[in-house]
C-alpha cells in the first residue's frame, strides 16, 4: 500500500531543498562552462551579464541597435560541440531575421548582436542565466550554457508588429 511506497524515501535521508538542487546545477553548469573556456584557451573575462563575446570578424558601419532587425547566420551548440539549431536547417538556409531590444529572443543573443556590426562575426557563450534559465526549453535542459557562432549579415529596420499573433522564424526565441 502507501506505506510500502513512503519508505524507500525515508531511507535516502535529508531531501534537498529547492534552492539547494539550483546550488547544485549552478554549480555544475559553472565548472562545465570552466572546463570549456580552458580547454579552448578562452581567457576573456565575460560582460557584467555574465556573456563571453569572442570578436572574430569586425564588421563595418554602426552597431546593430535595439529597436532594429538584424539578419543573422547562426549555428548553436552545446558545450560538447552538438549543434541543436542553426539558421541553414531552416526553410532556404537563408540567415534568420531577429528584432533586436525588444526581448523577443533569448538575452544572451539580444546583448551580442548589439556588440555587433553589419558584416561581423563572433563566437559567444551563453550562460543559462541568459539563455532558456532553469527550465531549459525543447532539447535544451535547465541550467545549460549554449556556444553561439554569429554572422550579421544585415541590418534593417524593424516592421511594425503585426495585429495578429506573427509566424515563429526559429533560432532561440524566448521561452
Amino acid at each position: 500500500g502507501v506505506q510500502t511506497c513512503a519508505l524507500p524515501i525515508l531511507k535516502m535521508g535529508k531531501v534537498k531543498t529547492q534552492q539547494e538542487l539550483i546550488n547544485e546545477y549552478s554549480s555544475i553548469e559553472m565548472q562545465q562552462r570552466n572546463e570549456y573556456l580552458k580547454g579552448n584557451n578562452i581567457t576573456i573575462e565575460p560582460s557584467e551579464t555574465g556573456l563571453y563575446f569572442i570578436e572574430e570578424v569586425a564588421g563595418k558601419g554602426d552597431f546593430v541597435k535595439a529597436g532594429k532587425t538584424a539578419l543573422v547566420k547562426y549555428s548553436g551548440s552545446f558545450l560538447d560541440g552538438r549543434v541543436f539549431d542553426a539558421s541553414d536547417r531552416h526553410e532556404g538556409a537563408a540567415p534568420v531575421p531577429f528584432p533586436v531590444g525588444q526581448h523577443r529572443v533569448i538575452p544572451g543573443f539580444d546583448e551580442a548582436l548589439q556588440k555587433m556590426k553589419k558584416g561581423g562575426k563572433a563566437k559567444v557563450i551563453i550562460p543559462s542565466s541568459l539563455g532558456y534559465g532553469s527550465q531549459g526549453q525543447g532539447q535544451i535542459k535547465g541550467f545549460t550554457t549554449l556556444v553561439f557562432e554569429l554572422e550579421v549579415v544585415d541590418i534593417q529596420d524593424t516592421p511594425a508588429a503585426p495585429l495578429m499573433g506573427g509566424g515563429n522564424h526559429g533560432g532561440p526565441a524566448r521561452k
